[in-house]
């Protein structure tokens, strides 16, 4: 298979326009319609629907396809190159901005200190996102909330929190040192939003003890959870590292610390380079 022809095919799905696309691979107009019917004659069936230009079903399937086979090969290419300069090539995390900004900004520092010939990139993603990401290609490593094993992706421990109840200092949950599942639920509790894996795990632990938050709303961020706490609209439940020194912390009874992992495929240089940075020293 030419790669070639899916670097073509994967430019003209995403522009919709043979154009555009002749522009961003450097081809002439009639050299990417060639290219387009080369490889539908390749597999068999028509890739592209006409006026307007879109994907057939079989193009919508290639296309992710080829997205991967393209994002490996350029990974290959990395992996080789790196190899023969040391640690050089690129570096792309994927992980949430809060764990981020909370837990990685000196270690990002430190390696882009140790290593600047790497040029390292960070993906703001999800738990989920985070792992899809280094399935698809586009993150050799996600940092992310560890629920159990995936069947794809082999993963180290990174470290451990805890959740903790962050409240106003007027607020009255601000006198206790720590609070009740029972007690909780009664509180509009401030949360991320449904789609993460943290605001699963906890309405989890909610339904283990057989309770449903009377009142919850949710957010994009640490930071607005963090905003509506100050301003007494609700109790935020977050990771301690994340808690600011105008709130009060509050334990939460019974609720177990959380881990974090790094998930990955395979260690090209300058990911092994950064889990050597960060693995703790006797």
């Amino acid at each position: 298979m030419d790669l070639g022809l899916l670097q073509t095919f994967v430019t003209v799905a995403a522009t919709r326009n043979i154009s555009r696309a002749a522009e961003q691979v450097h081809l002439s107009q009639p050299a990417v319609s060639l290219q387009i019917k080369q490889l539908e004659a390749t597999v068999g069936t028509a890739l592209f629907a006409r006026h307007p230009l879109r994907l057939t079903d079989a193009g919508e399937h290639l296309l992710v396809n080829a997205q991967q086979i393209l994002a490996q090969w350029q990974q290959t290419l990395e992996f080789v190159q790196a190899e023969q300069s040391l640690v050089a090539g690129k570096l792309t995390i994927a992980c949430s901005d809060t764990l981020m900004r909370f837990t990685l900004l000196d270690k990002i520092a430190l390696f882009n200190q140790q290593f600047p010939q790497v040029h390292m990139s960070i993906l703001n993603r999800t738990t989920h996102g985070a792992q899809q990401a280094v399935l698809m290609g586009e993150a050799d490593l996600a940092i992310a909330l560890y629920e159990q094993d995936h069947a794809k992706l082999i993963h180290r421990p990174l470290l451990e929190y805890q959740e903790v109840a962050a409240v106003n200092p007027q607020h009255a949950l601000a006198a206790q040192n720590t609070v009740t599942a029972h007690r909780l639920v009664q509180e509009n509790l401030l949360l991320l939003e449904e789609r993460t894996l943290s605001r699963k795990l906890i309405m989890d632990w909610f339904a283990s003890k057989q309770l449903r938050p009377e009142k919850t709303m949710s957010l994009g961020s640490v930071d607005a959870q963090v905003v509506l706490a100050r301003l007494q609209l609700g109790v935020a439940i977050i990771p301690e590292f994340a808690l600011p020194e105008d709130l009060v912390r509050v334990g939460i009874r019974g609720l177990r610390k959380r881990k974090m992992v790094i998930f990955y495929q395979r260690l090209k240089p300058a990911a092994q380079a950064w889990f050597r940075l960060i693995e703790p020293r006797g």
